[in-house]
């Protein structure tokens, strides 16, 4: 008799512990479920990426380079490394003719080129509308002495950015012999927006080649 209640009482055991593993199972999904939307709300709330701001102070660009003029164009596409510019000029042809040509050109940065704006910085109100910086505001942007305009992160250039680039060349390679490819951006200054020009049908969207600048 014993013996028989023995073996009831662990069936009954095991039988109620089978029935607990489901639920336990469901309860570790829904922990598991649970824990990747935390997850996925905490990426939501990764704090946006501060911008490094102006430098203190100018890099002694003389010691490498020196000055290779400049050219204008308008923006195409930019990023840390570099910046594309659309450049329309006029091109002689047969007597006394002339039609205008647009290319697109791309110039790396030197180290610690930058990009700057002679126009005055913004911000925005809490209605999203643009409004002016005070002067305690614009203080700041002004830095490094020695730099035109105000600052600018180097990727926040926009299409339909209308830029000088301010270009220099190694020291190691004379002007005279010294190819568009040679040439590398001190400082692309915006200096206002227009839109940007379509290429001719018969020039691809990005040229390789690369103007060539008058020395200052």
């Amino acid at each position: 008799m014993r013996l028989w209640f023995r073996k009831f009482a662990l069936a009954t055991a095991l039988g109620a512990a089978v029935l607990a593993l489901p639920s336990f199972a469901v309860t570790a999904q829904d922990k598991k479920a649970e824990k990747k939307g935390d997850d996925k709300k905490s990426e939501d709330k990764k704090p946006e990426e501060k911008k490094a701001g102006p430098p203190a102070k100018l890099p002694d660009f003389a010691k490498e380079f020196a000055s290779a003029g400049d050219v204008s164009g308008i923006v195409v596409e930019a990023d840390d490394e570099s910046v594309t510019v659309r450049m329309t000029y006029a091109v002689a042809y047969g007597k006394g003719k002339a039609k205008q040509e647009s290319k697109d050109f791309t110039f790396s940065y030197a180290p610690g080129g930058l990009a700057r704006t002679k126009v005055t910085p913004t911000k925005e109100n809490a209605k999203g509308k643009p409004v002016k910086l005070t002067s305690g505001e614009l203080e700041p942007l002004r830095k490094p002495q020695g730099a035109p305009g105000y600052h600018l992160e180097r990727a926040d250039l926009q299409p339909g950015h209308v830029v000088t680039l301010d270009l220099l060349r190694p020291r190691s390679v004379p002007a005279a012999k010294a190819t568009a490819e040679d040439k590398v951006v001190k400082f692309a200054i915006v200096v206002g927006e227009a839109a940007i020009p379509a290429p001719p049908k018969d020039m691809p969207e990005k040229a390789k080649e690369k103007p060539k600048a008058k020395d200052k």
